[in-house]
């Protein structure tokens, strides 16, 4: 890259230009001499920004934020210029292509959803995060990229939280990931230069009142299975299937989702050491996981597979009903869908019930963590492993007489 003022001649008389040029060449080596700036050192910043820009096509990477400002700070002449030879070509052809079209795709552009499923994602998940991202595009009257604005983002979601249907600060923060997931995707892409909502950040999940869970003591366990088995058909569900349901959730802190994916193929019930798979593609971490069963579950286990035509899913699993259901049986066990205390037992409450039971069973932290499959520890012993009734007492009463 040079720079340089180009010489004219008028009446037989030179002139040099007032303003200075840059010589380069582009992504394609086509060789582009661009107008530049009456200053010399910022013409030559310039020549350098767009020398790294060149760069960054060529290699088919995506600007880095720093990159993304100046470009936007460009003027719109400058970037018609870089556009017209190519440099912004992706950039400026997503921004007036309607938002609908890179959410779920067109005849000649991919969307979102064939990028998720692509990569494996569930049809529940892709189903999940693409409805998200439309609900904010139509409730801020968002049609193209440019039109993205993170203020009107969060008026938005935090209209929902003042809404009829108030949502909680969990559901409040996945409506914000699925945005940032599709806005980071269009970086990615090229089809834009950087994500509008990157700097977003949601309410604390642990000052949120609504919605808070807790861990079933065992007596209430008991009776939890014991009302189910003797109960009739729920939601599709028969009282057999969703004692079993519950008593697999407990034992193996398996979440609603992973449960509806499991088969006979999932289960290895005749080896020493049974165990359950969960594939990748229905893994909260994406990848597999195999996690050991008690013998008695797995002959349990064994007997309803039996009752079962071959191929079906284990549990005809009522999407989006699960706590409706258990409710049914929670009341006919007698034990509270809502505690004094506010908080809740709905069917991930077993998911937390089986970290407090092997906390309260003193296995280690590490091993209860792989069981639940956390990627922190935090997360296992602060939100996962409660105290229940009359621990504190036991813990105190333990300590040696003074």
């Amino acid at each position: 890259m040079r720079t340089y003022r180009p010489a004219y001649r008028i009446d037989g008389v030179t002139h040099t230009s007032r303003r200075w040029w840059i010589d380069l060449h582009d992504h394609r080596g086509v060789r582009r001499r661009l107008a530049g700036l009456p200053d010399q050192r910022a013409t030559e910043a310039l020549g350098r920004n767009i020398e790294r820009l060149v760069r960054c096509v060529a290699a088919g990477e995506t600007p880095d934020p720093a990159m993304s400002r100046w470009l936007e700070a460009l003027p719109a002449k400058m970037q018609t210029v870089l556009t017209e030879i190519g440099l912004l070509e992706r950039v400026k052809a997503a921004a007036f292509r309607p938002l609908d079209e890179h959410v779920d795709g067109a005849p000649d552009l991919p969307g979102l959803r064939q990028s998720l499923e692509a990569k494996g994602a569930t049809a529940l998940y892709v189903s999940v995060v693409t409805a998200r991202v439309r609900r904010i595009f139509e409730g801020c009257e968002f049609r193209s990229w440019n039109d993205i604005d993170p203020s009107k983002v969060m008026v938005f979601l935090s209209g929902l939280q003042a809404g009829k249907k108030r949502v909680g600060a969990a559901t409040f923060n996945a409506y914000l990931v699925a945005l940032k997931t599709f806005c980071t995707w269009m970086v990615h892409e090229g089809r834009a230069l950087r994500s509008p909502v990157d700097h977003l950040e949601g309410p604390n999940v642990r000052v949120d009142p609504r919605h808070a869970r807790r861990a079933l003591a065992i007596e209430e366990l008991r009776r939890l299975l014991q009302a189910a088995r003797q109960g009739p058909v729920v939601l599709g569900m028969s009282g057999q299937a969703r004692a079993l349901l519950y008593r697999l959730a407990v034992e193996t802190g398996l979440r609603a989702s992973e449960l509806a994916s499991l088969t006979a193929a999932s289960f290895d019930l005749c080896s020493p050491s049974p165990t359950v798979a969960v594939a990748a593609a229905h893994s909260k971490r994406r990848r597999q996981d195999v996690l050991p069963l008690r013998p008695d579950t797995a002959i349990a286990l064994a007997e309803y597979i039996k009752t079962l035509p071959a191929g079906d899913k284990l549990f005809a699993v009522p999407t989006g009903r699960l706590a409706r259901m258990m409710r049914v049986d929670l009341a006919v066990a007698g034990v509270p869908y809502i505690d004094a205390t506010g908080k809740h037992a709905d069917f991930h409450a077993l998911r937390h019930t089986c970290g407090s039971l092997l906390a309260a069973a003193g296995v280690h932290p590490k091993v209860a963590q792989t069981i639940l499959r956390h990627s922190d520890i935090n997360m296992t012993l602060s939100r996962y492993s409660h105290v229940f009734a009359g621990q504190a007492a036991a813990a105190v009463a333990a300590l040696p007489s003074l």
